[in-house]
């Protein structure tokens, strides 16, 4: 089975799941509030599958919304440490750690504007070239290079939600 979240209630979703009684596991690209809606629901309807999720599942508000719900969920993250000086500025000025996603618009943004530094605002091509010829660029979500496709190239570790914390599987 494979659906889209649309909207916050999932019900329909969950039970499409369960009656497909499935023996694997349920993988969520969702940001916190779905993912804090999916969990919440599926506890409700009694449908308790292994969840694997992307790296919006390490944020303290899913924890804050859902407690023990989030227990062995399973993500990957960056293997490279994060940009702490990019850290600790966001911290100071929001009161709290940066979200993954946070941190990869951060450097979305910047990847564009030195590829606009280099290229000017007429040349898209150059600019294009620029970006998917990164390499160890230094952004906030630590240190990747580009694909010539245009994905961010980089070593993850995973990583699982174990006695509310987010921690690294051996």
């Amino acid at each position: 089975y494979s659906g889209v979240i649309k909207e916050l209630d999932v019900r329909s979703e969950i039970i499409k799941l369960k009656q497909r009684d499935p023996e694997a596991a349920v993988y969520l690209a969702a940001n916190v509030p779905e993912l804090a809606q999916y969990l919440k629901q599926a506890k409700e309807l009694g449908v308790r599958l292994s969840v694997y999720g992307a790296d919006p599942v390490e944020d303290p508000e899913l924890l804050n919304l859902v407690g023990s719900l989030a227990e062995g969920i399973v993500y990957p993250w960056p293997k490279e440490a994060r940009n702490e000086g990019f850290t600790q500025r966001f911290k100071e000025r929001y009161g709290e750690e940066p979200a993954m996603s946070v941190e990869e618009a951060y450097d979305a943004v910047m990847m564009l504007a030195k590829g606009l530094q280099n290229c000017g605002m007429d040349d898209s091509e150059c600019v294009r070239n620029e970006i998917a010829n990164l390499k160890d660029f230094h952004g906030a979500s630590g240190i990747f290079s580009m694909t010539e496709s245009g994905f961010p190239e980089r070593e993850f570790i995973v990583k699982t939600v174990r006695d509310g914390k987010f921690i690294q599987i051996d």
